[in-house]
């Protein structure tokens, strides 16, 4: 993987906004190795029970596993929420597609400027600003809503029981940014 921002093909509607938001939070955050785009809940069952993993399907060749690891170094992928509102609007027959999505942050703080000594809070920050004042849209829209940084509700809907509790405290953290994001419907051919 030699792309930082691991973008889906043929991208449309809430998919072509989470490509651009992707490319978005790169260009302004370096220290981020990865922004990967909508993650999928993947289910493992075994004999100690289920675990729900988030994966993202990388090159038509598997799921990649996004749950804590230095596999990666500092990643983000997004998760879209159930169920998306569409708005029409009215004349012209063409609408907008509203709804819920999740920016899951996991990172080394020793590996940011800034947020040596575990400062989370300065990485919040950071994310922040790029989801607000630095984020370049050519389509689409989204506001940040709410943020959580308890790996519980970081990763709510998702297993961490078998991840290895080493991921979660210091000097590694996670966020989850809460937003609204809106797609346009496009102009059919």
């Amino acid at each position: 993987m030699k792309d930082r921002a691991i973008l889906k093909p043929n991208a449309v509607l809430f998919d072509e906004v989470i490509g651009n938001v992707q490319i978005s939070l790169t260009k302004s955050l370096q220290w981020l190795n990865y922004a990967f785009g909508g993650a999928y809940k993947l289910v493992e069952r075994t004999e100690k029970g289920k675990f729900v993993t988030p994966s993202v399907y990388y090159k038509d060749k598997d799921y990649l596993r996004l749950e804590p690891n230095d596999k990666y170094g500092n990643t983000c992928f997004f998760y879209i929420h159930d169920s998306q509102d569409y708005e029409d609007n009215g004349a012209f027959g063409f609408g907008d597609l509203k709804g819920e999505v999740s920016i899951i942050f996991w990172f080394d703080t020793r590996t940011i400027p800034g947020a040596e000594g575990y400062n989370v809070e300065f990485v919040k920050q950071r994310i922040l600003r790029a989801l607000t004042h630095e984020l370049e849209l050519s389509y689409g829209g989204l506001n940040v809503k709410r943020i959580f940084n308890d790996a519980k509700n970081v990763y709510d809907g998702f297993s961490i029981e078998k991840t290895d509790n080493q991921f979660y405290v210091y000097p590694y953290a996670c966020l989850r940014f809460v937003c609204d994001m809106i797609a346009p419907e496009a102009c059919y051919p």
